[in-house]
């Protein structure tokens, strides 16, 4: 089995290279021996973004560490803050021991895959770099037994998304559960503060939402970040968009399970005010998931199609 991967922080040993590059495509200089924090402070927000997303673009200041293209501003790895990884912390028992909330939506890495590659479609040999770049050359062929690719598509942009949102983030979140879970049955951790969320509502006002573009593929599908005007519910009339019944009813669920659990560290309150979200230790040791579409929530064991713990 190849290892579980995950999206990495920048260490701190890499993080002042990149953020110099970031610099430097905004145009701020980027030297390390000068300091470009009074440039980058007077830059619009317009400015800071264009470098980033352009220094995203750059493999070889990333070099070993490709996934970090995905993230241009991240905690750092290596400081007092935040002394490893953390999933290595979530696995080794170095987690703050507090309840914890997890959870993603159905089609995580679809938009990455899509902004990674915008103009033309990805070859298989592209796909083989891409997967040898994440993975390491030698677990390519075992990702692609698990992951058969369609014999007729030309276009491997479609095959590299559930790779990514499963190797980056249903995996890592349903491997992190299953170890706290085991935590909990041994002991070294409470009970009862444990809860997993998947969100699979298609947004119907997905066109307005997503524009065109490379982000025009999550139009009826459901992209990373899709369930935030649910969980804000800000006004849609700058996009001349309406939130449906099923929406609202939605909405108000995600909005009370935030609040709960921000109150009272349960999503499911003290007072009873909901009890559809439920904790994710269930019978076997598997994981319960709370899933979100329109209409409400409700609840079903995890998904084991193409995820291994």
């Amino acid at each position: 089995m190849f290892p579980l991967s995950r999206l990495p922080f920048r260490t701190a040993d890499k993080s002042p290279k990149f953020t110099a590059l970031v610099a430097k495509d905004a145009g701020c200089g980027g030297d390390l021996l000068k300091p470009y924090e009074k440039c980058m402070m007077a830059l619009p927000w317009q400015s800071v973004l264009a470098g980033a997303v352009k220094a995203e673009t750059d493999l070889l200041v990333e070099a070993g560490q490709f996934l970090s293209l995905f993230q241009p501003y991240s905690p750092t790895v290596g400081t007092p803050e935040l002394k490893v990884q953390p999933m290595v912390g979530f696995l080794n028992g170095a987690s703050l021991d507090v309840p914890t909330v997890m959870g993603a939506v159905t089609q995580e890495g679809l938009i990455f895959v899509y902004e990674a590659f915008p103009a033309k479609p990805v070859s298989r040999v592209e796909e083989d770099a891409l997967l040898a770049l994440i993975f390491g050359v030698d677990h390519v062929e075992e990702v692609l037994k698990q992951y058969p690719r369609d014999p007729n598509s030309k276009d491997m942009r479609n095959h590299t998304a559930p790779i990514v949102t499963d190797a980056l983030f249903h995996c890592p979140i349903r491997h992190i559960a299953l170890r706290l879970a085991q935590q909990q049955k041994n002991g070294s951790r409470p009970a009862g503060d444990l809860w997993a969320y998947r969100f699979d509502h298609v947004l119907s006002f997905g066109s307005k939402f997503w524009g065109t573009g490379p982000s025009a593929i999550c139009v009826g599908n459901v992209c990373h970040g899709e369930e935030l005007p649910l969980v804000f519910q800000p006004p849609l009339a700058q996009i001349n968009g309406s939130y449906s019944s099923e929406e609202m009813a939605l909405s108000k669920s995600m909005q009370q399970y935030w609040a709960n659990f921000a109150n009272d560290a349960d999503p499911n309150g003290s007072n009873g005010l909901s009890s559809s979200a439920s904790s994710a230790v269930g019978a076997g040791n598997d994981v319960r998931v709370l899933r979100m579409r329109g209409g409400g929530c409700w609840r079903g064991p995890s998904s084991r199609r193409r995820m291994r713990a």
